[in-house]
């Protein structure tokens, strides 16, 4: 069966985001500052160092995928462990895009600074 146009104008992506585990949640740094937050931090700002490399679901690929993959309105799951815990909206505004963010370089004593 082929695919209408309006079909195709409607596919949004969902990514899924975990928020830590049970035992290190960080849930609330994402509801507090309204941002997603991932690591490692190191080697740097993603838009200027290569993350692609390493396998499918390296860390390192995490990172890149989160720098790259999503656009404005595609819808986040925001999970602990197996726990949908909120939905969201990536959304069009420039400056609420990726970014680095020395702010989450140390969250608890994790590197975390990339941020959406």
């Amino acid at each position: 069966m082929a695919k209408s146009s309006q079909w195709e104008e409607s596919v949004v992506n969902v990514w899924q985001i975990a928020t830590g585990e049970r035992r290190r949640d960080y849930s609330s740094l994402f509801f507090e500052h309204d941002v997603m937050i991932i690591g490692p931090s190191e080697p740097g700002d993603a838009t200027k160092v290569c993350y692609a490399e390493g396998g499918p679901n390296s860390t390192m690929r995490q990172v890149h995928s989160f720098c790259y993959g999503p656009k404005p309105g595609d819808r986040v799951l925001m999970r602990l462990g197996n726990m949908v815990l909120s939905v969201g909206e990536i959304p069009g505004e420039e400056d609420a895009q990726y970014s680095f963010s020395e702010q989450f370089a140390c969250v608890y004593g994790w590197d975390l600074a990339h941020t959406r």
